[in-house]
């Protein structure tokens, strides 16, 4: 957001840019969050999660109605 702020006018990009970066960060913590939380990396690559997430979801009635 700062780095942001400071570059777009020395590069004469409009404030209405700066304003799309926050909302894309405010958009994308959120995803970024439920994915950190739902798959690990692993030195074999990413894997799902082993305490079986989506489980732990439906038990909390998160993913009602989903099979």
């Amino acid at each position: 957001m700062q780095i942001a702020s400071q570059i777009f006018p020395f590069l004469e990009i409009p404030n209405w840019a700066v304003r799309l970066v926050v909302l894309l960060l405010i958009i994308g913590f959120p995803v970024a969050l439920i994915l950190g939380w739902a798959f690990e990396l692993a030195p074999e690559g990413i894997k799902r999660n082993p305490k079986n997430f989506f489980a732990e979801l439906k038990r909390r009635n998160v993913l009602q109605g989903c099979d």
